[in-house]
């Protein structure tokens, strides 16, 4: 059952803010989502004609697409293993950003977007978000790095995906996740295996990580 009317980015800061499995999974499954992904605001509403309308919010975010808000959307999903929902999200961005190669500050529900919007650093960002913090789980904690990782089973054909030269303090990370699902079944720091996908932030060097996953 989907709620009536939906706020994406209200949405997504609470479910990574608040510890409540029960209401989180409620907002999970009944956020609506559009065919390239959740929308800033829904239901889109009507107004009077000629009201000024470029001068208020809900001119840009009155049911459109905005790539920041579907970025936090999909940390969300990510945060919370539901793999179909970031996957959605993930296909739904990579689709937008391929007409007109680049990422828009806001779209249409059918993916077009104003010329003069056609280049957003949020936009972009929000996109590297679903790679950095969805597909390779990197959680960044005082004391070091955490990852959670998932890979979907319909995003890659390879069994294994690399992101390297990933600067991190006094390190360079090359993270190489092999296999598909959202549990760890082994984490290996150059070639050796920790009890925790963990490194903490006073190592130095260059390092191979490697994250294997099972469903």
């Amino acid at each position: 059952m989907q709620v009536d009317t939906t706020e994406g980015l209200g949405t997504s800061f609470a479910l990574l803010d608040f510890e409540d499995d029960e209401r989180n999974t409620a907002m999970l499954v009944s956020t609506h989502t559009s065919y390239y992904g959740i929308t800033c605001l829904w239901p889109q509403f009507k107004y009077s004609p000629g009201f000024m309308e470029w001068r208020i919010p809900r001119h840009y975010h009155n049911g459109k697409l905005w790539p920041f808000v579907q970025g936090y959307w999909a940390m969300a999903a990510a945060q919370y293993k539901q793999a179909d929902l970031f996957a959605h999200e993930l296909k739904g961005l990579t689709a937008l950003s391929q007409k007109g190669s680049t990422f828009a500050e806001f779209y249409q529900l059918n993916g077009t977007f104003p010329e003069e919007r056609r280049s957003q650093l949020w936009s972009a960002t929000g996109y590297i978000s679903m790679i950095y913090n969805g597909i390779f789980g990197i959680r960044l904690d005082l004391d070091g790095i955490w990852f959670s990782p998932m890979k979907p089973t319909d995003l890659f054909d390879d069994s294994t995906i690399h992101l390297n030269n990933i600067q991190y303090r006094n390190m360079i990370l090359n993270i190489h996740l092999h296999g598909r699902g959202t549990s760890i079944s082994s984490f290996e720091l150059n070639q050796v295996k920790r009890s925790e996908p963990f490194i903490k932030s006073d190592e130095r060097g260059v390092f191979d990580v490697d994250i294997h996953l099972i469903d």
